[in-house]
C-alpha cells in the first residue's frame, strides 16, 4: 500500500515556485543591473526515470501546471531541476520537515497499529520503528516499510540524488525495552541473472 505523502509534493511545489518566482522579482526592480536581471542556475539535481516512476510523480508535468521555469524534461525520461545552492537547501529543509510530519502522521492515523513511533536518519538510509513487545509481527508488518521508504526516496532524491537511484533503507524494529525485534533491508536487493545460483548448489537449496 503506498501511503499518500501530499505534504511532501506540497512542499517541493511551494519551494519551487518561490525558486521560479525569483528571477522575475528581480527584474522587476527600477534599478537592477543587467547582472542582477536573473539568477544563475548553472547546477541542477537529476531525477532519474527509475525515481520518478517509483514515486509515481511526473515533475514534469507538474512543472507545467505551475508555469515552472527551471524543470527539464530529459530524452531518457528523466528531470532536472535547476537551482541555486541555497534553493536546495530550502527545498531538502522542507521536504525534511514534511517527511518528519507524514510519519507523525502513520503513526497517528493507525493503519499499522505496532507502530509507535519512526524515526529516519539524516540521510534516510535507516529508520527505527518502535513498538511494543508482543504487538509486532515479522510477516504482517513489514508491509509498512512500502509507506515510509517512498516519502524517503523523495527527499533523498534532492538531499542525496547520487544514491537515489538504487535507494534502499535498513529498516529496525525496536521495542520498549530497546530490544530488536526485526531487522530488515527495503526493497530487498534485485538479483541479476548472472548472480543467481545454479541448480543444485548449495544457495538454491536454501
Amino acid at each position: 500500500m503506498k501511503y499518500k505523502f501530499f505534504t511532501l509534493f506540497l512542499a517541493v511545489c511551494m519551494v519551487l515556485c518561490a525558486c521560479a518566482a525569483q528571477p522575475q522579482a528581480v527584474s522587476e526592480l527600477p534599478e537592477a543591473s543587467p547582472a542582477a536581471e536573473a539568477v544563475e542556475r548553472t547546477e541542477g539535481v537529476l531525477i532519474s526515470k527509475k525515481t520518478l516512476e517509483c514515486l509515481d510523480l511526473n515533475i514534469s508535468v507538474m512543472s507545467r501546471k505551475l508555469q515552472l521555469y527551471n524543470v527539464a524534461e530529459n530524452a531518457d525520461g528523466s528531470c532536472t531541476v535547476y537551482m541555486t545552492p541555497e534553493e536546495q537547501e530550502a527545498i531538502i529543509s522542507a521536504l525534511r520537515t514534511a517527511l518528519e510530519d507524514e510519519m507523525n502522521a502513520l503513526v497517528k492515523d493507525k493503519i499499522w497499529p505496532f507502530l509507535k513511533r519512526v524515526e529516519i536518519s539524516e540521510d534516510g538510509q535507516s529508520a527505527h520503528l518502535y513498538t511494543k513487545a508482543g504487538e509486532y509481527d515479522s510477516v504482517r508488518d513489514k508491509t509498512c516499510a512500502d509507506a515510509i521508504y517512498l516519502p524517503t526516496l523523495l527527499y533523498v532524491a534532492f538531499a542525496q540524488p547520487d544514491m537515489a537511484e538504487d535507494f534502499a533503507m535498513q529498516f529496525t524494529v525496536i521495542d520498549e525495552t530497546d530490544r530488536m525485534l526485526d531487522y530488515f533491508r527495503y526493497p530487498k536487493k534485485e538479483v541479476q541473472p548472472s548472480e543467481a545460483p545454479e541448480a543444485g548448489s548449495i544457495d538454491a537449496a536454501e
